[in-house]
């Protein structure tokens, strides 16, 4: 008998782009306005962006709680939608620096 000798493959820490849009089933672009608006975290390394697969999990849980449209409701207070960290600035009227009204 030949003896199999398993592979150990290391567990992903990181997602690219356009792997985390695959685990959530939605496009790059989502994937980047939901980083761009706080609700997803992720770091640069170099010029690239890479989602921690923690932060894929916990974003799905905080769906579940809100529902599926729940992460368009940040716009309109909804306490489980709220960005995930300050990624920027913001003056004492709450609006982030150097960002132009819309």
């Amino acid at each position: 008998m030949a003896e199999t000798q398993a592979t150990h493959t290391p567990e992903r820490i990181f997602a690219s782009v356009l792997d985390a849009a695959e685990m959530l089933s939605v496009s790059r672009g989502t994937v980047y306005n939901l980083m761009k608006d706080g609700l997803l975290d992720y770091r640069k390394i170099g010029a690239r962006r890479v989602v921690p697969i923690a932060a894929l999990h916990d974003y799905a849980k905080r769906l579940e709680r809100v529902g599926l449209e729940g992460h368009t409701k940040r716009s309109q207070g909804h306490p489980e939608a709220r960005p995930v960290q300050n990624q920027h600035p913001k003056n004492a009227a709450g609006r982030v620096l150097g960002q132009k009204n819309a």
